[in-house]
């Protein structure tokens, strides 16, 4: 067989999962903490802030902030730092924004609010590693309110950071959650696993990934290239037929490998002959004719191969190759009368043919027609060097037999 790509498609390193990121929003209102009583200097300074920002004054903003932190270095409330990281992020400095939400993580590791936003802006500071942590972390204590929560965006930084193995750990953990996964989960996990060149846990997600969704050619075509890999050339052979069943292919090598499957290693060649049709279906080259001719012929269906060659001759009827094909073709099928008319046809387009007329002998050497058959090998003779001795051995026969009758004939 030729041989089948390694992986039916490419895979990407980094590849971005289709989700949104969590925005970095500042409530007005306070988040769990604010419910705590804050001092009257803290109090001042947001309102003096808040008042600062309100005039769209953002360096009075920051100064009031400041010189609070320096007054008041302890006991800082959340909220302070959140103000100052919201005019961070409205000059869209999200490093120092960052910077203020790592504190406030500091001070309340397990606040959702400020988890969310912290790993969000570690995630759009490029800080990739370290913001798939924070994403699984906020996944075990954040109220789940989508399927996965906070775990695709985890996968997805591990994959910007070139972290496989986890990258593969969480995926397996999303295509396990009850109900039906999303399919983008699924093909990056599948992926990975090509990337790795762990074709078994390839195989194994593949098949899972198709029993929820099953019209997918493409990975009906990824799962018979696995089992190819495998020698499993029957089921390979079933899951290519399924591909090609969900989704016509457009390129005409998909039909010829899973006919070559079919001819070559499982054995079946009438289903081979079908796929080679489709393959070469619209197309007038002899070439086709030929292939598609010698895939019924392995199956013993010489009728069946003599058609094909007879509309390939109507489309090329100058060609001595499909004409000769033909001729060997009737003498396989011991249809030799047949055989000689179409190889006369063949040298009539191929007048050197040493093939031709050595084949054209044989079928008439068969049926008796000793005249026909001394011509031919004669010619064969004169143009091939390689049938020359055959020839010569076959022809001196054919001239004793006239000698006979000759003399039979004198008396």
């Amino acid at each position: 067989m030729s041989q089948i790509p390694k992986h039916i498609f490419a895979v990407t390193v980094i590849i971005v999962l289709v989700m949104g990121f969590i925005p970095v929003s500042i409530a007005k209102e306070s988040g769990s903490k604010e419910k705590e009583k804050l001092s009257t200097a803290a109090r001042l300074a947001i309102y003096k802030a808040q008042a600062a920002l309100s005039q769209e004054k953002q360096d009075d903003a920051l100064n009031v902030l400041n010189e609070y932190l320096e007054e008041a270095p302890e006991d800082v409330p959340l909220r302070v730092y959140e103000l100052i990281a919201h005019i961070w992020l409205e000059r869209k400095d999200l490093k120092k924004a960052w910077e203020n939400y790592k504190i406030m993580h500091d001070m309340e590791p397990d606040d959702p609010r400020v988890l969310k936003n912290y790993a969000s802006l570690t995630y759009q500071t490029e800080q990739f590693k370290e913001a798939a942590v924070l994403f699984e972390q906020l996944y075990i204590i954040e109220e789940k309110t989508k399927p996965g929560g906070s775990l695709p965006l985890a996968a997805n930084s591990y994959m910007l950071a070139e972290d496989l193995d986890n990258a593969k750990r969480v995926l397996e953990k999303l295509v396990a959650l009850p109900g039906s996964p999303e399919s983008q989960w699924y093909e990056v996990l599948i992926n990975i696993c090509i990337e790795k060149e762990q074709d078994k846990d390839a195989e194994k997600y593949t098949l899972d990934f198709l029993r929820v969704y099953p019209l997918q050619a493409k990975y009906w075509k990824l799962l018979s290239n696995l089992r190819m890999k495998k020698e499993e050339w029957k089921t390979a052979a079933s899951d290519l037929e399924i591909s090609h069943r969900v989704e016509i292919p457009e390129r005409q090598k998909d039909w010829l490998v899973l006919g070559e499957l079919y001819v070559r290693a499982v054995n079946a060649p009438l289903m081979g002959a079908r796929c080679y049709k489709e393959a070469y279906r619209g197309d007038s080259d002899e070439k086709g004719y030929l292939d598609i001719s010698r895939i019924y012929q392995r199956g013993y269906r010489y009728d069946e191969a003599v058609k094909v060659l007879d509309e390939g001759i109507m489309k090329n009827q100058k060609s001595s190759t499909l004409l000769f094909e033909k001729g060997r073709v009737l003498y396989e099928a011991r249809r030799y009368k047949e055989s000689v008319e179409a190889l006369k046809d063949c040298v009539k387009a191929a007048p050197e043919s040493g093939d031709a007329y050595f084949q054209m002998g044989l079928s008439a050497w068969t049926i008796k027609d000793w005249d026909t058959a001394r011509t031919a090998f004669v010619k064969a003779e004169q143009l091939s060097e390689k049938y020359r001795v055959q020839c010569s051995s076959v022809i001196s026969i054919l001239d004793e037999l006239n000698e006979e009758k000759a003399e039979v004939g004198s008396d």
